[in-house]
């Protein structure tokens, strides 16, 4: 009878579940609908540049006023020097690589950015700002050359930066299980930074929703050549272990630039590279936290 009972209970729910979402969605205003409008950057690194951004959006509103990953941006462009390469790995929006191309004015930046809509708002962003040195490649960053399915919302229902290559899996929370079930699926072209024909960069940002190992795997050579200096955000702490295991056997040290949330934005040097780690020692003084590797607490620029 107990059985019975659930079993009617059950059934009464399904019915009713689907109602009262709909009776919801009337009752609850429909959120504001996003444009994406030419927008001026008020102060920091990239103010006077113009980018396609969506409004109204508080990512917008954090960009125009500096506040947006503050702590990744400031320690970044103290890294980059005028004349330097930087690659800014899972460009979204542009936000990195306006402010690379206005720090390294004399330099170059290349962006890879796998969806076309937001690989196209990127150059756009660029000649509205008059940065001839900022580059677009409409590619995604892999673990091997070729053809794969990307994952991402491209009709404006979801969250359009957690993009992700099926291959690597995605990011593993509620959040994004729930972003997921609206994403489309279609075919990118996948380089490698080992398959580049392009200047060693100074300076890699990579932010790729779970791909950030298998990049690091595909660029072996790269990083171990160039030494490049490495703003990852990583996804997890499996992955970050998993980082720390491949860049420490390249003798990379790992520092966090903020507080640990769910995501991990963790500044990698090479413990070659003193001017780096002079750099960085007198941005966080007494707040420095090593994470993994070891750290020279007295090492000098050359």
């Amino acid at each position: 009878m107990t059985k019975r009972l659930d079993r009617i209970r059950n059934s009464i729910r399904e019915v009713a579940r689907p109602i009262a979402g709909f009776a919801r969605r009337l009752v609850t205003p429909a959120p504001p609908e996003v444009r994406f409008e030419e927008v001026r950057i008020a102060v920091g690194p990239a103010a006077g540049c113009q980018m396609l951004l969506p409004v109204p959006s508080d990512l917008t509103t954090s960009i125009i006023a500096n506040d947006y990953e503050r702590g990744c941006i400031d320690i970044a462009t103290k890294l980059i020097p005028p004349d330097s390469v930087c690659f800014d790995i899972g460009g979204h929006y542009g936000f990195y690589s306006i402010v690379f191309a206005k720090t390294a004015s004399s330099g170059r930046v290349i962006t890879f950015e796998p969806i076309p809509s937001l690989a196209d708002r990127i150059r756009k962003s660029a000649a509205l700002s008059s940065l001839p040195n900022l580059t677009v490649r409409t590619v995604a960053m892999a673990g091997e050359v070729g053809r794969m399915r990307m994952r991402c919302d491209l009709q404006g229902n979801g969250d359009d930066s957690m993009g992700y290559l099926e291959s690597y899996g995605g990011v593993k929370t509620e959040r994004s299980e729930l972003q997921y079930r609206t994403f489309d699926d279609f075919e990118v072209e996948c380089v490698t930074l080992d398959s580049l024909d392009l200047p060693n960069p100074k300076f890699i940002k990579i932010d790729a929703e779970g791909a950030e190992v298998a990049i690091i795997e595909g660029g072996r050579q790269l990083i171990s050549t160039a030494k490049p200096r490495l703003l990852i955000e990583l996804h997890g702490v499996d992955l970050a272990l998993r980082c720390a295991t491949i860049l420490g056997s390249l003798g990379f040290i790992a520092i966090a630039t903020n507080a640990r949330s769910l995501t991990m934005p963790i500044l990698w040097l090479h413990h070659d590279d003193h001017e780096a780690m002079e750099i960085v020692r007198d941005h966080f003084k007494a707040e420095l936290n090593v994470l993994y590797g070891e750290w020279d607490g007295n090492a000098r620029a050359n």
